[in-house]
């Protein structure tokens, strides 16, 4: 039994949704495919915009498995 993940480019990601609005970021997701769902968790919990500096976005890839 095999399984396949599409990969993407991380970097590129965090660049893409360095500084975006709501509305921006919902553009930026739907330029990857590959990801199906994204939960975005704010920290401190007020604020409501991606930092400036890509340094201070993680990313947590999880796998589906079926």
């Amino acid at each position: 039994r095999a399984q396949f993940v599409w990969n993407f480019d991380e970097e590129k990601l965090k660049s893409d949704l360095a500084g975006a609005t709501r509305k921006m970021r919902q553009e930026v997701f739907r330029d990857y495919s590959g990801i199906e769902r994204a939960e975005i968790n704010f920290s401190p919990s007020w604020w409501r915009i991606f930092p400036n500096s890509t340094k201070r976005i993680d990313i947590e890839r999880i796998l589906k498995s079926e």
